[in-house]
């Protein structure tokens, strides 16, 4: 029996709609943050939006961390909820402010601070 990957999808995410020169040409995201975001947004949105099931316990954990009822922990999971909070600081006008904040989780996220 074949197992199922995490996140798979043969879609790219692009984005536009936020960034209309691209994940990697934006300086919001560094290499590695944009290439998981361009490889597997796709799949990362629809899990999000809950458009699509999970198909193993990553993916599951994934949707909790969405849900506020996590941590993120994954390169998968930091770099989405990273993603997510650029999309409201450019929407809110926040970014001035510095850092932006993961109320919901009690911690602050930076494109500096992860590791990967």
């Amino acid at each position: 029996m074949q197992s199922l990957s995490s996140f798979f999808t043969n879609k790219k995410f692009y984005a536009k709609d936020h960034f209309p020169y691209g994940l990697s040409r934006c300086g919001e995201f560094n290499q590695d943050q944009a290439k998981l975001l361009e490889e597997y947004g796709s799949a990362y949105r629809e899990l999000h939006l809950g458009e699509r099931q999970p198909v193993n316990d990553e993916e599951r954990n994934f949707v909790l961390v969405c849900n506020g009822e996590r941590l993120p922990k994954t390169k998968h999971e930091m770099v989405w909820i990273y993603y997510c909070h650029k999309i409201k600081e450019r929407n809110t006008g926040e970014s001035f402010s510095g850092k932006p904040q993961l109320q919901d989780f009690g911690t602050t996220v930076s494109s500096d601070d992860e590791e990967w």
